[in-house]
């Protein structure tokens, strides 16, 4: 019983990337294809302007960083940049964690 128990919960856990995949994300950190830009961008679903801080966990050439970005987000807005970090040559390798708040 403990076994079908931790297969279901296994087969459980393999479908949550794919159902938080299809989820759209109300911040995100975008690496550009080039891999020498990352742009932090925010949904506002608001009628009001909002405050919004938005942190991102990236792997980079040079290692793992934090990059953090906070501003206002016009009403009603969708992927509103609210920074754009620019490098000669390619550094950014992938997004390891993008989550945000807006107030």
């Amino acid at each position: 019983m403990i076994l079908r128990i931790l297969a279901i919960a296994g087969l459980y856990a393999a479908a949550l990337p794919l159902f938080a995949a299809g989820q759209a994300r109300a911040s995100n950190c975008i690496i550009a294809e080039d891999k020498k830009s990352i742009s932090i961008v925010t949904d506002n679903s608001s009628d009001e302007q909002k405050n919004c801080n938005v942190n991102c966990r990236v792997d980079t050439v040079h290692g793992v960083f934090g990059i953090r970005c906070g501003g206002q987000a016009p009403p009603k807005s969708k992927a509103h940049e609210m920074c754009n970090f620019d490098k000669p040559e390619p550094f950014y390798n992938k997004v390891e964690l993008a989550e945000g708040t807006c107030n």
